[in-house]
């Protein structure tokens, strides 16, 4: 079972991970949050794993502005943090909380994903 930071309060947060969409790797598959470049190593249409080496140093529940990129496109996104992991595996799991068409269209489409 992957470790979580019980620190948090992750009760307004329960029902996020249930993996109702298809996931799958993205190679190559980047994410700019908080000024650094942290690799997707796995994503869908609603939500990133994305590592770091400190998943500390976001809060949960922080809703920012973000840029995607992949195989030289970039799109610019609003995320919110909805848990971070500690181990097997260190990040974040961070939600795409744009409600605008267009930006889910841009998603679908930069991840091929129909």
């Amino acid at each position: 079972m992957a470790g979580v930071d019980d620190e948090d309060n992750l009760s307004a947060f329960e029902s996020v991970e249930r993996r109702g969409q298809p996931r799958g790797a993205f190679h190559g598959l980047t994410i700019t949050l908080q000024g650094s470049a942290l690799p997707i190593t796995e994503a869908s249409q609603l939500s990133f794993f994305a590592e770091m080496p400190n998943p500390d140093s976001v809060t949960l529940g922080l809703e920012t502005a973000a840029e995607m990129r992949y195989r030289g496109r970039m799109i610019r996104v609003t995320i919110r943090v909805v848990r971070k992991e500690l181990e097997p595996r260190r990040g974040a799991v961070l939600q795409v909380v744009d409600t605008d068409p267009t930006v889910r269209e841009a998603l679908r489409e930069l991840l091929a994903v129909e």
